[in-house]
């Protein structure tokens, strides 16, 4: 049962548990529900009964969470089993928090909102967090890129990446936030290159990042063969994890042609998906960020993200969340192996 101001089309269900100190996410409800897989939801408002510490804890013992996300404006609850629980449930699920109140005047503001005693200093909170496990977003934007990445995807084994584009000056920025995240190119082997070949344009390119717009250029006509050759990057020994740009909405162009039937265009966008979720079949890692940015564009990513292919809105995006799938592995190595 959900109680909203706004309509929800659709309940998706899965392993991610929200809590909110704050109702700035009920304009968004529908998008909540519709693109991430939601277990269950708690609105603390001002904690007058319950508060982070008794979400946490609750969270931490509930078997069907899998992934915890929540929004903290300021600490109601015990400050020393807040961090217990932090460093102890961090470990066994991902626990994602977005702190508000970070400035001096965002701290008095937050006091103002939700009742607090006094403001809080950011700082000491940011220790306590680097002390755990747990992932700090740094806005809005991140919280929810987060949350739907530790709920989508497994974590890497290691920093390698692979980058798959559309565009070489996309390449290129996709490059700079592999290596300002902490990830590390991937050195895609002889195999792979050879299976790649089939579908280079008539001139050498990088395997990574490949630019599979010059491919598509010259492979119009088998664009489905692209996308199944692609499959090779995600299945070489030498990558982690992989990005790739959205292709074009080429079905667009081709459900205004009168000699396509409804039907013809539904097996099309079929075959489409199946083809791009074959590289997430590699079993690692795999997510996309927008090309165009249209509304066209929307209704792909619904598609595939009802099967748990994420979407992000810039390659920059895509690879921070990639970057925070691997830092929290490696922080959890440290305390209790990960299969």
């Amino acid at each position: 049962m959900a109680i909203s101001f706004n309509p929800i089309i659709k309940l998706k269900k899965g392993g991610l548990s929200f809590a909110f100190q704050s109702g700035f996410y009920e304009p968004k409800i529908n998008w909540i529900f519709s693109h991430l897989g939601i277990n269950k939801m708690l609105d603390l408002g001002n904690k007058m009964d319950v508060n982070e510490v008794d979400a946490l804890d609750y969270f931490l013992q509930d078997p069907d969470t899998k992934v915890i996300a929540m929004h903290i404006e300021s600490l109601h609850g015990d400050g020393r089993a807040f961090f217990d629980l932090l460093k102890k449930g961090s470990i066994r699920k991902p626990i994602i928090i977005l702190k508000s109140g970070r400035t001096h005047a965002g701290s008095l503001a937050a006091a103002s909102h939700t009742g607090a005693i006094a403001s809080e200093n950011d700082v000491i909170f940011d220790s306590i967090i680097r002390q755990t496990a747990a992932i700090r977003a740094n806005n809005m934007e991140e919280f929810f890129d987060l949350a739907k990445a530790f709920e989508f995807l497994k974590l890497p084994k290691g920093n390698r990446l692979a980058i798959i584009t559309l565009s070489g000056g996309e390449g290129v920025m996709a490059t700079d936030a592999c290596e300002m995240n902490g990830l590390k190119m991937a050195r895609l082997d002889d195999n792979t290159y050879r299976r790649l070949k089939g579908i280079f344009p008539p001139w050498e390119i990088p395997l990574n990042s490949i630019d599979a717009g010059a491919c598509l250029e010259f492979h119009l006509a088998d664009i489905l063969t692209i996308f199944n050759t692609l499959a090779a990057i995600p299945e070489d020994e030498n990558v982690d994890c992989t990005v790739m740009q959205m292709p074009p909405d080429f079905l667009g162009l081709t459900s205004t042609n009168e000699n396509f039937s409804s039907e013809m265009i539904d097996s099309l966008k079929k075959n489409y998906t199946q083809a791009l979720l074959k590289i997430k079949r590699a079993g690692k890692p795999f997510a996309m960020w927008c090309t165009s940015m249209d509304r066209e564009e929307d209704e792909w990513i619904k598609i595939y993200e009802s099967y748990y292919l994420p979407v992000f809105q810039s390659s920059e995006r895509a690879i921070k969340a990639m970057s925070a799938l691997y830092r929290y592995r490696s922080l959890c190595m440290r305390e209790s192996p990960i299969n």
